[in-house]
């Protein structure tokens, strides 16, 4: 799976691009932590397509939630 990188020095940002053409931007990073990023987690944020999952959780509405 491709995944391209531009970084921007000046504002310390990164984008990454996947394959379906969703992006992922990286805010307040040097170009290491962003490169680390690229290779460590981005194949697994392109195959789950962006999104990632978080165990259910029963929540049961109290007098104060509105």
């Amino acid at each position: 799976m491709k995944v391209e990188m531009s970084y921007d020095e000046e504002t310390r940002v990164a984008e990454l691009t996947f394959a379906s053409g969703k992006t992922l931007r990286l805010s307040n990073c040097d170009r290491a932590r962003a490169d680390k990023f690229l290779e460590q987690y981005a194949p697994e944020f392109g195959r789950r397509g962006l999104i990632l999952e978080t165990p259910s959780v029963e929540y049961t509405r109290g007098g104060n939630d509105g």
